[in-house]
């Protein structure tokens, strides 16, 4: 016979309520231990996207640290590096004063003495500023622009004999422009006719090699008249302007650059009257403008228009330096362009028309010194100079709406500056050329700090140490934004996803109570039976 009381219902009922009881106390049991409200997004559908969203914030402020931090770490060594380098130079710059005041026109043994004890300070400082260019922090070189996986300064010599065995200062000298300093010109495999001459070079009587080979084979470029329009000529002085329709059309065309203007026929008049070989000794900062070392044949205004043809072709700068090394060997070396005057070389005599050689379409060269073998061959002729990296500025992303660029690497100015100086003074017969010494200490001191008055490029080590210090500041304080902003957003995560911890644990106790008294109330509601009230 039946006897209890509970019904199934009644009993399920209870079970449920008692699950339930048990559920709350487990969550918040969960709460008290975790401090968070929920394991789980669900569990907090009302904040949970502001919640996705503070997380993805700090998440991307804490990459933004990180990456700012490894910048501020380039950027501070980078100031500390070019500072050492400045003092390098400042210490050779008062060791150069010193030795430039000595007149060393007699060549005793203290002079020669003065002239090796200075050259060797030179050279430790080359080495210095090569060590110095070639930083290397985390596998990337920091001064090498765009190409940071491999050293961006090449200097192949372990001495200053070594030095000047290929820089005598005789017939191969060190560059003294910068366009001749950074020429990157190579030339392969050209069938190469040689002349050994001696002929007038800017006014000196000079030996010399003419090199002949195919038209363009000694070109590095061509600007033609899609790129700069309508040219027109004039004559200032000795020297000449070229100026073009075209806003920009000589921007990438550098001061010391030697250009062949081919295919002239000014005024319409159909002659060649301004073809030549000019080296440009100014560039307006429209880029529309050069200014030329000689006069032209025809200026006063004569103008080129677009479509008859005209080329300026880009010939390795006077001064540079190129190695040659070709199939005889007795030739290989390195050797010193020169450019003689148009009029120099119109007493050569060789044509500036059309007729081959013509100079001006690019197949001939002269460098000083004579090869030994004139009787030709198959050379390559390669500039070599000590930059090694690419011109690109790196950058560095701040932040979203913010990007700085670095600007800064072998190619400054101011450290093509220190070390075209240091080659002036390393290079071989300075005992005999004493205006190599003044020429160089002119040079340190604008690396130093750029003269307004100097015809070479601004940027001098003061300025590049205090735009790189500018960059580090400006990291370091976004830096600091983010962290501080980042420590909001997590006061803020913690005001979404965390418990409190004293109303968990009171709400913790009144479930686990509902939860006994749920037990003991199933418990009795068992033990009821009929048979107690019969």
């Amino acid at each position: 016979m039946v006897t209890r009381i509970a019904t199934f219902a009644s009993q399920q009922a209870l079970v449920n309520q008692m699950l339930t009881a048990q559920s709350r106390a487990f969550d918040s049991q969960t709460q008290v231990g975790t401090e968070k409200k929920s394991q789980t997004y669900t569990g907090i559908a009302s904040d949970s996207f502001r919640l996705i969203s503070v997380e993805n914030e700090r998440s991307r402020l804490d990459q933004y640290v990180k990456n700012n931090s490894i910048a501020e770490t380039n950027a501070k060594a980078m100031v500390t590096t070019v500072e050492s380098m400045d003092e390098v130079i400042r210490l050779l710059r008062s060791e150069m004063i010193t030795f430039t005041s000595r007149d060393l026109s007699d060549a005793s043994d203290e002079d020669v003495s003065a002239v090796t004890d200075i050259q060797a300070r030179a050279f430790a400082a080359l080495n210095d500023m090569e060590f110095f260019l070639n930083l290397q922090i985390d596998g990337k070189y920091l001064f090498g622009g765009g190409k940071s996986d491999s050293p961006p300064v090449s200097i192949p010599y372990d001495n200053a004999t070594e030095f000047q065995q290929d820089f005598d200062g005789l017939g191969v000298t060190y560059p003294t422009t910068r366009a001749a300093h950074l020429s990157q010109a190579v030339f392969s495999g050209v069938t190469a006719a040689y002349t050994n001459e001696n002929i007038p070079v800017q006014g000196v009587a000079t030996d010399v090699t003419r090199v002949t080979g195919a038209a363009g084979d000694l070109i590095t470029a061509t600007l033609n008249d899609t790129t700069f329009g309508t040219l027109t000529f004039n004559n200032v002085a000795t020297e000449g302007t070229i100026d073009s329709s075209v806003q920009n059309a000589f921007s990438n065309v550098t001061v010391g650059q030697t250009i062949l203007l081919n295919g002239t026929e000014t005024a319409g008049a159909g002659a060649t009257d301004n073809n030549g070989v000019y080296t440009v000794t100014a560039v307006s900062g429209d880029g529309t403008q050069i200014t030329v070392d000689q006069n032209f044949a025809t200026g006063g205004g004569a103008t080129e228009v677009l479509g008859t043809g005209v080329e300026i072709n880009l010939a390795v700068p006077d001064g540079t330096t190129v190695f040659l090394s070709g199939t005889d060997v007795t030739n290989d070396g390195a050797y010193t362009v020169r450019w003689p005057t148009n009029a120099e070389i119109g007493g050569i005599p060789l044509n500036m028309n059309a007729a081959a050689p013509a100079v001006v379409s690019g197949d001939v060269m002269w460098m000083s010194g004579q090869v030994i073998d004139a009787s030709g061959e198959t050379a390559t002729f390669d500039a070599k100079p000590y930059y090694l990296g690419d011109s690109l500025e790196t950058e560095h992303r701040v932040s979203d709406g913010r990007t700085i660029k670095f600007g800064v690497n072998g190619l400054d100015p101011a450290f093509e500056k220190a070390i075209r100086a240091i080659g002036q003074v390393l290079q071989g017969d300075l005992i005999n050329n004493q205006q190599r010494g003044l020429d160089s200490l002119g040079l340190l001191n604008d690396a130093i700090e750029h003269s307004p008055q100097s015809t070479e490029m601004p940027s001098d080590l003061q300025d590049v140490a205090q735009r790189l210090a500018l960059n580090q500041s400006i990291i370091f304080n976004a830096k600091e934004d983010m962290k501080e902003f980042n420590g909001f957003l997590g006061q803020r995560q913690i005001e979404l996803e965390n418990v409190d911890v004293t109303e968990a644990a009171v709400r913790l106790q009144d479930d686990v109570r509902a939860l006994e008294i749920s037990f003991a109330t199933l418990a009795r509601i068992q033990q009821l039976s009929l048979n107690n009230f019969i």
